[in-house]
């Protein structure tokens, strides 16, 4: 089960990264993403339309944003991915890890929390105080 938790979270980066966000509405129906209260674009996203909100939030602090999946660790229905962001913040260049926690339930994500390393760089750079 592990495994196919891995295959799908790694499958929805893929479709994000390609920008083929309508093709992850069957799996986000119940999605609940919780990103930090601090940053421009914190709060609860829930389900698709929510969670395509927070991309077009997220879109509007960081301008060419890059992300790479270092590594997927599962057990049951849990996922933990390593990742490296890349971006632009009112012109500073941001580069820090973030740890993404996935949890699934009959192989659709259920909740999404996302975890910065540095969350007030992100919210003072995004309030020009960078």
């Amino acid at each position: 089960m592990a495994q196919n938790n891995i295959e799908i979270v790694r499958e929805v980066y893929s479709k994000v990264e390609a920008g083929r966000l309508d093709e992850l509405q069957p799996l986000f129906e119940s999605l609940s993403v919780m990103e930090a209260e601090g940053l421009p674009y914190g709060g609860q996203y829930r389900g698709f339309d929510q969670f395509k909100q927070l991309c077009q939030n997220f879109a509007a602090t960081w301008d060419q944003f890059s992300l790479v999946v270092n590594k997927i660790l599962a057990e049951g229905d849990e996922v933990v991915v390593l990742l490296t962001v890349t971006g632009v913040i009112r012109g500073a260049r941001v580069k820090m890890p973030v740890i993404e926690v996935w949890q699934l339930s009959n192989g659709k994500p259920q909740v999404l929390r996302p975890y910065y390393f540095d969350t007030k760089l992100v919210a003072d750079l995004a309030a020009g105080k960078g």
